[in-house]
């Protein structure tokens, strides 16, 4: 997963880009047409679901590929989940890769993220 910019003014958008890849033995696959999400909480609270934003249950990626993008307006500890729930239009058992994201303010008031696995 990818993002940027690493400093922002509280609400403006933070963009995410998120590649999915099938790992098969000793070569990556890009997955096709993933049945995904992408899920920012903080403290337990789901404050963001891409899924939710085109009124569907998943986000439907065609070349396994999600470009979501979110406003942090505070500091604090986020949790940003990628849900993987269905590939080649089979439904699979939900596969998660879950990041965190430390949100801290800046000496000039910005918002400084910094993601990790």
């Amino acid at each position: 997963m990818q993002f940027g910019p690493e400093i922002v003014k509280s609400g403006e958008p933070t963009f995410f880009m998120v590649n999915m890849f099938d790992n098969n033995k000793d070569k990556q696959i890009r997955m096709r047409h993933v049945d995904c999400d992408f899920i920012i909480q903080r403290d337990g609270i789901e404050l963001f679901k891409m899924s939710t934003k085109y009124g569907e249950p998943f986000f439907h990626s065609i070349n396994g590929v999600m470009l979501p993008s979110f406003r942090f307006s505070e500091p604090g500890k986020y949790t940003i989940s990628v849900e993987v729930a269905g590939q080649l239009f089979i439904p699979i058992r939900p596969v998660f890769a879950n990041f965190s994201a430390v949100v801290s303010p800046t000496a000039d008031g910005n918002l400084e993220i910094k993601l990790s696995t």
